[in-house]
């Protein structure tokens, strides 16, 4: 195996999820040489498109998303009014969850930033400042959302229109009638569900998102479906399909703006079972605004091996189809997953690591493997908070809880002390944190920049 020198960069990100690529863009923008690396795309794909900032279990809605009547799995009415005042009581009662080390302001303009650059590539999200969205799931269930993308946003359950929602007997799990019986209940409005078939693809037994999202760029056949739903349609509906309306990345709106012309009524996407064709669309507006500043993307490339002096990242080595490169930088920004992403690993006897810098994983509420049983199904599991503890910059701690190195920080799922399953927080502190590493990290180079 050979090695080759590669040019050097202000900085190098390790990830290319949502906290990697939008800590690129944010340090492109600051005028730094910036490289983002990866092995993948990270979990975009897996995700429903729209950003969760924080959900059920810290902020009720400030509108019944049932009109007839509460609904048992919503928070307790006790719980703060707004957004931002759950967010104020989240810092206060969890001193070391990732919120209470960046400040409201830089979570507003990492959100900020993120609108921004998907609204450039052509897709735009929509939501108020302050009040949790309630979207309708492909069970027929209700979730909250701090912001929808455009296309989602005409389901939300505090509109007054009865709903028809549509499915393809090819496209498999996304069941239309169970989804309409489950969302007349839990959100008080009349719904209805039908089953088309589309002729091009009825000799095919099954579909999967992303193939029936690419037939959909096609204007003869968003006509086609446009005018079998005519037939099914009554006065004042509104039209929910599954999230296939078209993959193009260039105007990735196009196919969802297109069939509520042809139709007349508002139309709008419910997310699927992974894969997400909205999550694939954000990670491609994301990549394309990171392009767009000026930064290089490295993907396919599994980063093998790191170089250190002291307390300062020299270089990582990162292992390429055709050969092993060095790269060097400036200061380096650690962004590839926890331990579901495969950036933090764990063993069958309790050992836990950051394979690439050695950095100690933190593991609260569960000093022992004796600790990470839970009796009650369901119940927050102490793993969901494994990982890299930090200081206020964002620089991993080491066994002292001093900086481990300098130049290193370290965003997105790789944090410990936060639990995006139980708060839905995660894309709020992805994109937050992948914002504030960026600038910890130009900050960190001073002059050079």
């Amino acid at each position: 195996m050979t090695s080759s020198r590669f040019p050097g960069y202000d900085i190098i990100v390790i990830g290319a999820g949502v906290a990697g690529l939008m800590a690129g863009i944010t340090a492109t923008n600051l005028g730094a040489r910036t490289l983002v690396v990866a092995k993948g795309v990270g979990s975009t794909a897996l995700t429903t498109g729209a950003i969760d900032i924080l959900g059920t279990q810290n902020i009720p809605p400030t509108r019944s998303p049932a009109q007839a009547g509460p609904i048992s799995m919503l928070p307790s009415p006790i719980r703060p009014a707004s957004l931002s005042a759950a967010l104020q009581q989240l810092r206060q009662s969890q001193p070391h969850h990732p919120y209470a080390i960046i400040s409201q302001e830089n979570l507003q303009a990492g959100i900020e930033l993120f609108r921004h650059t998907c609204a450039q590539a052509g897709l735009h999200y929509t939501g108020i400042a302050d009040e949790n969205l309630w979207l309708p799931t492909a069970l027929g269930a209700v979730r909250p959302t701090a912001l929808a993308p455009a296309a989602q946003q005409a389901g939300v359950v505090d509109r007054p229109e009865p709903y028809l929602i549509v499915g393809f007997h090819q496209l498999k799990d996304f069941y239309p009638l169970y989804l309409a019986d489950n969302l007349n209940r839990t959100s008080g409005h009349p719904a209805r569900g039908i089953y088309l078939e589309i002729p091009r693809i009825a000799a095919r037994a099954d579909w999967f998102t992303l193939y029936l999202a690419q037939l959909f760029d096609d204007p003869a056949l968003r006509y086609t479906v446009a005018q079998q739903i005519r037939s099914h349609l009554l006065p004042g509906e509104r039209v929910g399909f599954p999230a296939v309306l078209g993959q193009q990345t260039s105007q990735p709106e196009i196919p969802w703006l297109d069939l509520q012309h042809l139709l007349g009524v508002p139309v709008f996407e419910i997310p699927t079972v992974p894969p997400s064709v909205p999550g694939w669309r954000m990670f491609e507006a994301l990549k394309a605004g990171f392009r767009a500043a000026g930064g290089q993307l490295l993907i396919g490339s599994q980063v093998v091996e790191s170089s250190v002096d002291k307390q300062k990242v020299l270089a990582i080595k990162v292992q390429t189809a055709a050969r092993l490169l060095t790269l060097e930088a400036g200061a380096f920004i650690l962004a590839a997953g926890g331990l579901y992403g495969g950036g933090l690993l764990s063993y069958w006897d309790g050992k836990l690591e950051e394979p690439l810098f050695g950095l100690p994983v933190a593991t609260p509420g569960a000093a022992q493997i004796t600790d990470w049983h839970r009796p009650t199904y369901g119940a927050a599991h102490p793993a969901q908070e494994f990982g890299l503890a930090t200081n206020a910059q964002l620089q991993p701690l080491d066994a002292n809880q001093e900086p481990a190195f300098e130049n290193l920080f370290a965003a997105g799922a790789m944090l410990a002390h936060w639990n995006p399953w139980h708060e839905k927080s995660g894309d709020g502190v992805t994109i937050a944190t992948g914002y504030q590493a960026a600038l910890s990290a130009t900050h960190c180079l001073g002059d050079r920049v």
